[in-house]
């Protein structure tokens, strides 16, 4: 995927400037906590529920969204209307390609952006 297709810089860019040195910090929140978010969603992948897998698709769509992660919030925005009325959930191929946009995301954020590298 291509650089500028990942991370809507002009959205990052702001939040930036509103948090001031706070966003450093609320970005490392938001990456660390990730992984709990992502497990809970697995979760709720693998258990079938679709209303469940809705509802935290759109809050982790919008913490991601909030820092340009425009990829992958897009990503999110798909999984929460495709089960949005009990829909089918995604698959495991689907989660990991989800997983990878984050990670791929988090690390050109990382790069392009030091200070938010905490």
């Amino acid at each position: 995927m291509a650089d500028a297709s990942l991370i809507d810089w002009t959205q990052l860019d702001l939040i930036r400037r509103e948090c001031g040195g706070e966003a450093a910090v609320i970005f490392a929140d938001l990456v660390s906590e990730f992984d709990g978010l992502f497990a809970n969603f697995t979760r709720l992948v693998e258990i079938g529920d679709p209303t469940g897998v809705s509802r935290l698709a759109h809050q982790i769509k919008g913490s991601t969204s909030s820092f340009g992660l425009a990829a992958f919030s897009g990503r999110m925005k798909d999984f929460e209307i495709q089960t949005k009325g009990g829909g089918p959930v995604p698959t495991p191929a689907d989660l990991a390609a989800a997983r990878t946009l984050f990670e791929d995301s988090v690390a050109l954020i990382h790069k392009e952006r030091p200070d938010l590298a905490v």
